[in-house]
């Protein structure tokens, strides 16, 4: 069994880590992270707004036939936590996941998913216009990385 595992940001109506995969062998997992909403110092209505379009996106997979395994802020789950649960419970023999949208964030999943025994494959996110390799070789040649650069003195 495969298990996608999908982010709060990453709630794409063709989410590539679904693409090709069978309902019946494929399991979701979302989990609402007290830990990971207070990392930052995000408005409190956002986290609301992230955490209902989250819960509403897990309807979707699941009137699609998708199987979820959803973990609310009720259930107190960390990352870590909610995928061990998961991974003991469901065993799964991969996890997919869209690479997240922090350098940060992408080592914390391949942390995690080492330390749950299960192999991790990330895919490229939707999210950006560049696969992370292409930004690289293009950023490897610039003095500075900045937004505006040519008004950088």
């Amino acid at each position: 069994m495969t298990t996608v595992w999908i982010l709060g940001d990453q709630l794409a109506s063709a989410h590539p880590a679904l693409a090709g995969l069978s309902r019946p062998d494929t399991r979701v997992l979302m989990v609402e992270s007290k830990a990971r909403g207070s990392l930052e110092r995000y408005h409190q209505v956002k986290l609301v707004l992230v955490y209902s379009a989250m819960r509403h996106y897990a309807q979707e997979l699941r009137a699609q036939g998708w199987q979820v395994d959803y973990h609310g802020l009720e259930e107190e789950h960390s990352f870590a936590s909610a995928l061990a649960a998961h991974t003991g419970q469901h065993r799964p023999s991969r996890l997919l996941l869209s690479e997240p949208n922090s350098f940060a964030e992408t080592r914390a999943v391949e942390q995690l998913a080492a330390r749950a025994g299960v192999p991790l494959s990330l895919l490229p996110s939707p999210a950006f216009l560049l696969p992370r390799e292409e930004f690289r070789e293009w950023a490897a040649g610039q003095p500075r990385l900045l937004m505006e650069p040519r008004f950088a003195r």
